[in-house]
């Protein structure tokens, strides 16, 4: 069933609870689903969310930020209460997108030319 969510997916936001050190521990299982149908050339953005509730905390902005940059993703925090960091980590996973859409379209577009790729034509012996 979880293929059937990342099918297509270009790229991903994983967002875990600060104040819940559950969902970050969760982010293995998640980033290694995504890994495995998505692959891991895809811009994947963590958010570490509910930012406002600091007395609360179970998890450090330094921990959100090693795990992110130990799987090659990128980090943001924020708050979906007040708003604080959504639009930014919303932007740059939007901005990553674009770059990676481009770049493959690119590659895509690439045609190697080599007279060894084509299939010799026969002589006509009419």
């Amino acid at each position: 069933m979880t293929s059937l969510f990342f099918k297509d997916s270009q790229g991903a936001l994983l967002i875990y609870d600060k104040t819940k050190s559950s969902t970050f521990n969760s982010l293995y299982f998640w980033l290694n689903e995504l890994h495995l149908y998505i692959g891991i050339d895809k811009p994947i953005v963590i958010i570490a969310n509910k930012i406002d509730k600091t007395e609360e905390f179970q998890v450090t902005t330094d921990q959100g930020l090693n795990y992110a940059n130990s799987n090659n993703c990128s980090f943001f925090e924020a708050s979906a209460k007040t708003g604080e960091g959504i639009h930014e980590a919303f932007n740059f996973l939007a901005s990553q997108l674009i770059n990676h859409t481009k770049t493959n379209s690119l590659q895509n577009d690439i045609v190697y030319l080599n007279s060894n790729t084509h299939p010799k034509k026969k002589k006509c012996s009419c």
